[in-house]
């Protein structure tokens, strides 16, 4: 995004600032807040829905993050915990798209229910859900670089 300022600064345009003010709107709000959303709801969901949680592991790298958990929970609570953080994402951009009329951000939000094909994490979980709907499920893995 700095490019965009030193050419601003440069060609003094008001028009590359738009463009620069419109790339950081759909960064900020779209992408980034859509996926803060997503992780929050998991967490949210996990905490509400497991049987036993011990601890919620924030795991993270340059390009993504996600929400792992140590604990127990039912095949049920794990599938609507993974249908819950996408369809609430995609919910909260139709509600802000309600609301704010000019709010073009409603792809960021839509696009999270692709998550819930199988080759997706969240599709994994609720296709093991389904799978395991009445059984206790153990999740015990902690991440790699945690010491006790």
């Amino acid at each position: 995004m700095g490019w965009i300022l030193v050419m601003a600064i440069y060609c003094k345009s008001p028009a590359i600032w738009a463009q620069g003010a419109n790339f950081a709107r759909h960064y900020y709000c779209g992408l980034i807040a859509g996926f803060l959303i997503h992780e929050i709801m998991h967490a949210f969901l996990l905490s509400m829905i497991m049987r036993e949680l011990n601890d919620i592991y924030i795991e993270s790298s340059f390009v993504r993050f996600s929400i792992r958990v140590v604990g127990s929970s039912t095949g049920r609570g794990i599938f609507f915990t993974a249908i819950g953080a996408p369809v609430t994402v995609a919910a909260f951009g139709m509600i802000m798209n309600i609301w704010f009329p000019n709010f073009d951000l409603l792809g960021w939000y839509i696009f999270h229910l692709i998550y819930l094909l199988p080759f997706f994490g969240d599709g994994k979980a609720m296709i093991f859900g389904i799978r395991h709907w009445s059984s206790v499920i153990y999740l015990d893995r902690q991440p790699e670089n945690v010491t006790n």
